[in-house]
């Protein structure tokens, strides 16, 4: 569940705790949802809202999300091996000459050839902190 589009589930969560913190007490939890009360919750439901939507940053990095820090590294390796392997090409393309161009350019192509690793499935989820 996420935090919504306003500080509706904030004050819902506020809410909750306020009448489980009540009935704790040996309150009547009800005086929470009073009309006169309603409008302090959702005052306070918006600001935590704000401050987790617009004051706080989320972070993540390998320590946090290493699974994901993991793949994106893999992914990155693949990138590098697929852009030297495309240079090594181009070259030989251009050296590639007569008359010994057939064997040339098939030993140039072979000597081009990276097996990268096949990058691990990507993750579904993304582990942050909120700072």
């Amino acid at each position: 569940m996420g935090l919504g589009p306003d500080g509706a589930i904030c004050t819902g969560r506020l809410v909750d705790a306020m009448k489980h913190r009540l009935s704790d007490a040996s309150l009547d939890p009800n005086n929470v949802d009073l009309p006169a009360v309603k409008p302090n919750f959702e005052a306070l439901g918006k600001a935590v809202w704000q401050i987790l939507t617009l004051d706080a940053a989320a972070t993540s990095d390998a320590t946090a999300d290493n699974a994901f820090w993991t793949w994106l590294a893999a992914i990155d390796a693949t990138l590098r091996d697929l852009a030297s392997w495309r240079t090594a090409v181009a070259n030989a393309a251009t050296a590639w000459a007569a008359p010994t161009a057939d064997a040339d350019i098939k030993a140039a192509l072979a000597a081009t050839i990276v097996h990268p690793t096949i990058a691990p499935a990507t993750p579904t989820t993304l582990q942050s902190s909120i700072e």
